[in-house]
């Protein structure tokens, strides 16, 4: 014949057949129908049943066939509203993440401003103190430059003083 299984379950699913579209009345005349028509050709009732059975058969396992389908069927649309509800999920715990993953950036940005202020603040105060300790290391050493020209000063004038307390001390006396 030439033809498959798979050329025969194509053009099955591209067509809908007789007894998917039929009403349960017309497939039982159409069973009549063809008992009829045998009947000329000196088909007796035993090859009815036969045909019958045979018929039985055939239905029953494409019955059973069409309800293992569709069981794989509605199994792969359970998964996939699973896939679906999956991929909801994830997707809104991504766009909180992402909203949180903002805010901590923005504050890690700030806390990095103030750093970087505070670090600027810490070198200006480090200039300043070197500033002062340069102002004080001069001013010590003037005063110290001071302090021995005020003390040769005194060497100079303390024997003198020494002699004007001597004589203060005899005014006294006398």
């Amino acid at each position: 014949r030439g033809e498959g299984k798979g050329s025969r379950g194509k053009k099955a699913r591209g067509k809908k057949n007789f007894l998917s579209t039929a009403s349960p009345e017309t497939v039982v005349d159409t069973i009549i129908g063809i008992h009829s028509s045998s009947k000329h050709l000196g088909a007796a009732p035993l090859d009815y049943m036969t045909f019958l059975k045979t018929w039985q058969s055939l239905f029953e396992t494409k019955k059973k066939s069409l309800i293992s389908e569709l069981g794989h069927l509605q199994g792969g649309l359970d998964k996939l509203a699973e896939a679906k509800d999956t991929v909801d999920n994830l997707s809104n715990n991504a766009a909180e993440q992402q909203k949180r993953l903002k805010k901590a950036q923005t504050e890690a940005d700030k806390a990095m401003d103030e750093i970087t202020k505070a670090l600027a603040g810490a070198q200006d105060t480090r200039r300043e103190t070197e500033d002062l300790k340069k102002e004080l290391a001069q001013r010590a050493e003037e005063t110290a430059e001071r302090k021995a020209d005020i003390e040769n000063e005194l060497k100079d004038i303390q024997p003198v003083l020494e002699q004007a307390k001597e004589a203060v001390k005899g005014i006294k006396s006398e």
